[in-house]
């Protein structure tokens, strides 16, 4: 006892003897993210401090190994101008400190909301951004396997910057076969509701299609009045893109949406798409420009609400909120409202 009491001083000065918190920016399951100011240069930083003393199973650990994993990858050199930066990850008696840049601005949730969706031109620039972090990670075989208007946030140059990896996971390679079903329902791919062993990049093309369609329609594609009915409609691909939607745009989120995750679009091929082609540049000279060609497989927020994620395990519990909107009861595609849903196991 007498031992712990002399180490324990010692290993946690590291952290605080190198940073000062400023204040708490947020709260999770496992910790808090603070402001910190580093105390020689006074740099501002986004410190998300893990308390492993708040796990209570194998699968929360393990959560929190690849989420540091996935950390401690980045800060050795992966770094793309539209995911936020992490530059340290410092393990210290029961906590775990990764050390990210600060993003001051907000999150693409608060945007939709606000503006009830987005200008076309808006949303192309920001939804390429978002394609083209997806694919950055993904071509050094990382997964997000959380991404969401929430997890999405905007600089103050209005640039976008993905963050929160606590869902990702390192694969091998590509095609690896997971297991492990996580994430936020909303946006969560067939394969997922399904408890289905899935290929991770095809898992965060479908959420990032559910992005697009909030983007342009300021709502979402599916929704139910409980988890299984919801669940019901994801597997089947039951949503309307309405007709104020141009046919470019609608056609990347049929892409995006495709049930079969085998001809589900890539990222890459994602931004070869016509919608998202950079305005000087016709789609034959896009093209040309790359050795990619699109695949032959493929197939014909009223109130303010997070979405939460749903837990790790075979065995899955859930906790949400639903889709409605108060004042549009008759509307095919609803807004985001507060209305809890009771934990529904998958």
């Amino acid at each position: 006892m007498n031992r712990l009491n002399e180490v324990k001083p010692r290993t946690a000065s590291i952290f605080e003897a190198r940073y000062e918190r400023l204040y708490t920016l947020g709260k999770g399951n496992f910790g808090k993210v603070y402001l910190v100011e580093d105390r020689k240069t006074r740099q501002q930083y986004a410190v998300k401090v893990v308390d492993k003393k708040t796990f209570k199973s194998g699968d929360q650990r393990q959560h929190a190994l690849r989420e540091q994993t996935i950390c401690e990858t980045f800060a050795a050199g992966l770094n793309h101008k539209n995911i936020v930066r992490v530059y340290d990850v410092l393990t210290e008696n029961d906590f775990i400190y990764v050390v990210m840049e600060y993003i001051e601005g907000g999150e693409l949730f608060d945007k939709i909301k606000q503006s009830k969706g987005l200008a076309e031109p808006t949303a192309r620039r920001w939804f390429r951004e978002i394609i083209e972090a997806v694919d950055y990670i993904h071509d050094h075989n990382i997964v997000h396997r959380d991404l969401k208007p929430e997890n999405v946030l905007i600089d103050k140059t209005q640039r976008i910057r993905i963050c929160d990896f606590g869902f990702g996971n390192v694969v091998k390679e590509r095609h690896e076969v997971l297991s492990t079903y996580c994430g936020s329902p909303f946006y969560a791919a067939p394969e997922m509701v399904t408890a289905t062993p899935y290929r991770g990049p095809p898992v965060d093309l479908w959420s990032c299609g559910v992005i697009l369609f909030a983007m342009l329609t300021g709502s979402l594609p599916f929704q139910g009045d409980e988890m299984p009915q919801l669940f019901q409609k994801i597997s089947r691909g039951q949503y309307t893109i309405p007709p104020y939607v141009t046919r470019d745009a609608s056609d990347l989120i049929q892409r995006l949406l495709c049930r079969d995750a085998r001809d589900r679009i890539t990222a890459k091929d994602c931004l070869l798409h016509p919608w998202l082609m950079p305005p000087t540049m016709t789609r034959c000279s896009l093209l040309a420009s790359s050795q990619l060609t699109l695949s032959s497989r493929f197939t014909n927020f009223s109130s303010r609400k997070k979405v939460n994620t749903f837990s790790e395990g075979s065995s899955l519990t859930f906790t949400t909120t639903i889709v409605e909107s108060k004042t549009n009861r008759n509307m095919t595609i609803p807004l985001i409202e507060d209305v809890s849903l009771p934990s529904i196991p998958l």
